[in-house]
């Protein structure tokens, strides 16, 4: 059986380079791609004793995936906005919906992601590799793309084929 992986497309333009680098990356990997943007997730909010449909719908995609990539461009030296939020929203999976932030345990979480540098900028994987640690994901890592350059297919379809292997 192979691995279901669910991309996180978390860009405000859906046809832009982050999006053209996670096809690339997903193109010989059966996925499923949500679209974090248009799903217009609610901010994290302290007291909140239920969580929303819209996240909990995508909670329950996550848990079912064996592999979660998040496609964010830099924005500001960052990840972006709504990828922050989807962040932010998994504070609901370790306070009012414990179950299913446990379930989440051993799933791997990777990031794909373009900038217009050489390479990410200095720390922009910590919040990814510390909320991995923090929920018991395994971290696989990063694949970057600098997207003033052409892209780079053998090395991007070989970061895609270890999420499954």
């Amino acid at each position: 059986m192979a691995a279901s992986v669910l991309a996180l497309l978390a860009s405000a333009r859906p046809d832009g380079d982050t999006s053209r680098l996670l096809d690339l990356v997903l193109s010989d990997v059966e996925h499923e791609t949500a679209d974090l943007f248009a799903l217009n997730l609610a901010p994290y909010t302290y007291g909140r004793t239920e969580i929303d449909a819209t996240f909990l719908s995508l909670a329950e995609r996550m848990i079912d995936a064996d592999a979660i990539v998040l496609a964010t461009p830099v924005y500001w030296y960052s990840m972006s906005g709504v990828a922050k939020t989807w962040l932010d929203r998994l504070t609901d999976l370790t306070t009012i919906r414990k179950e299913l932030g446990r379930a989440l345990a051993g799933t791997s979480l990777a990031v794909v992601s373009t900038g217009n540098d050489v390479v990410a900028p200095e720390g922009f994987d910590v919040p990814f590799r510390r909320t991995a640690d923090y929920l018991d994901l395994r971290y696989a890592g990063i694949h970057f793309q600098d997207a003033r350059l052409p892209y780079d297919t053998a090395a991007a379809r070989a970061f895609g084929a270890s999420l499954v292997t």
